[in-house]
């Protein structure tokens, strides 16, 4: 008997267009002219990139990416906000697209850009997905 084939769906896209949402939806003013992406290549000075980090798939069916989850923002205390809103969001992507699951890995931390000095925070968030078979 073979082992039938399994997707996962694309995951960073997945949580940049809930991003998306959730920051159209939001009143918040960190969120003000903040766009989300899954590109590092110029983006704005206020963005949220998602990017796909590893993870494991621990058994046929589940798969565990691990993403990290950068945001900018024009002051320091204002890309923590972002992150701070950002990380409450992602702990409510339970039954978003595929994702069954949300821990947190990395909690909201100050990177400052090396190459801009941008004002930057890092978090790393490890989803488990419910695989559909082909």
């Amino acid at each position: 008997m073979s082992t039938p084939a399994v997707v996962h769906g694309d995951v960073e896209q997945t949580l940049r267009d809930y991003l998306l949402q959730r920051l159209d939806a939001s009143s918040d003013p960190v969120t003000d002219g903040v766009n989300v992406g899954v590109k590092l290549d110029d983006h704005p000075p206020r963005y949220v990139l998602v990017r796909l980090a590893g993870g494991v798939s621990p058994r046929l069916g589940v798969d565990v990416p691990r993403v990290d989850v950068q945001c900018w923002h024009d002051s320091d205390r204002q890309a923590l906000d972002l992150a701070a809103l950002v990380r409450a969001w992602l702990r409510q992507a339970r039954g978003v697209g595929l994702i069954r699951g949300v821990r947190e890995s990395a909690r909201p931390t100050p990177v400052p850009d090396p190459g801009s000095g941008a004002h930057r925070y890092l978090q790393t968030v490890d989803l488990t997905l419910r695989g559909v078979p082909l």
